[in-house]
């Protein structure tokens, strides 16, 4: 997932390459912490294609799509599952940068990101619960690849950067 900002920088990389080059690593270096830890895990495509370390598996017939591609579900069997997005910061080179990127990571933010997780977290649980895998606590978390000093958490959907998600594992098993 890329998260850009408005402005203009004088050194961005085109979407595509950010996506491929610095995104897409991030996404996978998560799937792989998690699966470390016993998590089944891996992305969805938004035909509800869950690719996970034990091969892709497929929404069962007559159930919806998910509401967009997820970027990580891992799913422990002791009942625990994680929705998450994962984020690059490009960090902020001004005032008004720094202003838009709080924003977006805000439960009210202007992209959506807090809100696309919501949707899709109602699609997982009732995903996985159709394959065979029940939940009984999800955690929704949008994941950085950097820490943000001063944050104070708000809302349903839980901020953290890769050492959060790390020890948070390290601690509950």
């Amino acid at each position: 997932a890329v998260a850009p900002y408005s402005g203009h920088q004088k050194y961005a990389l085109p979407p595509r390459y950010f996506e491929q080059l610095l995104s897409k690593p991030f996404e996978n270096q998560i799937v792989e912490l998690l699966r470390t830890h016993n998590y089944v895990a891996g992305e969805v495509t938004s035909k509800g294609t869950w690719i996970t370390q034990h091969g892709s598996i497929q929404s069962p017939l007559g159930t919806d799509r998910p509401p967009g591609q997820i970027d990580v579900l891992a799913w422990a069997p002791n009942g625990s599952a994680l929705i998450a997005d994962c984020k690059v910061l490009q960090l902020p080179w001004d005032g008004n940068s720094l202003v838009n990127l709080w924003k977006k990571l805000q439960e009210d933010d202007e992209e959506g990101f807090g809100r696309k997780i919501q949707a899709n977290a109602e699609w997982c649980v009732a995903f996985l619960n159709l394959i065979g895998k029940p939940v009984e606590d999800l955690t929704r978390a949008l994941i950085l690849d950097s820490p943000l000093h001063f944050w104070r958490q708000s809302g349903e959907v839980v901020l953290m950067d890769y050492e959060g998600l790390s020890e948070r594992l390290r601690t509950i098993g």
